[in-house]
């Protein structure tokens, strides 16, 4: 792995830990935050050894504090809308990744930290996080797109428009957060989802995650079609009669009470 100086990055059960760690900002997302962000998820997408991205917070209690306003007030207009352009080619790049890409939220999560979850494909948030769209009420316009995508149009409205705080059970009443994990053990709770991800094929999980975005946003005649395109590609990369013997080895191990490796 690359050396970092806004990110902490490590590997752990078939998965790549990406700290954000930009503490005296509580991690602001400015431009050497996004591009370093980008470059580590992109760095792990390349390394076979990995089978699942983590993205999560170094920082008690904060996720994300959103955009650097700092940085911003020093910009003039035509600088921050190239800032602007920046950051979403950024969330771009990161909706582009091709391993499952997961985050973890324990603590406040606010603006432009809310568009990285937004490209995640799972967020799983501790009892305490809580989750703030601030872009209207600092006059500015974003997160329209994924937020929508996720809780649909209704509680996109209401949260854009009024800006409030939700807590991590309401995220997940939403469909904003796909599970809620106890504070006391939440990274090791998370490392243990990305794990159980990451022990499967390569080619299974690719294609997956390829036709899940294709329902999210193809008519459904298309992605049928191209569900049977990833089962032709899983069936041509991915030895799936040993997948099959292991996941039957290890549910029958399962209803013994002892794992298939004996312990």
């Amino acid at each position: 792995m690359n050396e970092y100086k806004f990110l902490d990055v490590s590997c752990r059960d078939g998965a790549a830990l990406i700290g954000m760690n930009r503490a005296e900002a509580k991690n602001a997302l400015n431009y050497g935050l996004l591009t370093e962000i980008v470059a580590a998820c992109r760095e792990a997408d390349a390394n076979e050894e990995i089978g699942v991205i983590i993205l999560y917070s170094q920082i008690a209690g904060v996720y994300c504090a959103g955009a650097d306003t700092k940085e911003r007030r020093a910009m003039t207009d035509e600088e921050v809308k190239k800032r602007r352009i920046f950051a979403r080619d950024c969330y771009d790049s990161l909706e582009k990744i091709n391993k499952p890409l997961l985050t973890a939220v324990d603590g406040k999560c606010i603006g432009g930290g809310c568009e990285i979850i937004g490209t995640c494909d799972i967020i799983l948030s501790s009892e305490r996080a809580s989750f703030r769209y601030v872009e209207v009420a600092v006059g500015s316009v974003g997160a329209t797109q994924r937020v929508t995508r996720f809780v649909g149009r209704q509680h996109a409205n209401e949260l854009l428009f009024t800006g409030r705080t939700i807590g991590a059970a309401e995220a997940f009443a939403m469909g904003l957060v796909a599970r809620i994990l106890p504070a006391e053990t939440f990274m090791e709770e998370v490392i243990k989802v990305g794990g159980q991800i990451a022990s499967h094929p390569r080619a299974t999980l690719l294609a997956t995650k390829k036709a899940i975005k294709m329902a999210a946003t193809a008519p459904p005649e298309c992605g049928v079609m191209f569900e049977q395109m990833a089962i032709d590609y899983n069936l041509l990369k991915n030895d799936w009669r040993g997948s099959l013997d292991n996941f039957q080895q290890r549910t029958e191990s399962e209803k013994t009470g002892v794992l298939s490796d004996g312990r």
